[in-house]
């Protein structure tokens, strides 16, 4: 399987790596890196890896944090 098989669902330059950066991840999402620094902090966003000083997101949880999130609707909840 070639990369562009091996995950459709996320770009090429993201099909090899296992962790993204705050940057990567912001972009990927159209957040800001603010909003990912304060959900780190308040808990309940992607979980994420420190390694030393650097705080890197594993692409599987990114993932995971994009399905939690889809809604049929604007009326439904996480959980409906």
């Amino acid at each position: 399987m070639n990369k562009q098989t091996a995950n459709a669902a996320f770009p090429l330059e993201f099909a090899s790596k296992a962790y993204l950066t705050e940057r990567e991840v912001s972009e990927r999402l159209n957040v800001s890196i603010k909003w990912l620094q304060k959900t780190r902090w308040a808990g309940g966003g992607i979980p994420f890896a420190k390694f030393g000083s650097n705080v890197r997101y594993p692409v599987t949880e990114v993932m995971a944090f994009e399905q939690r999130s889809l809604r049929a609707s604007t009326s439904h909840t996480s959980g409906q």
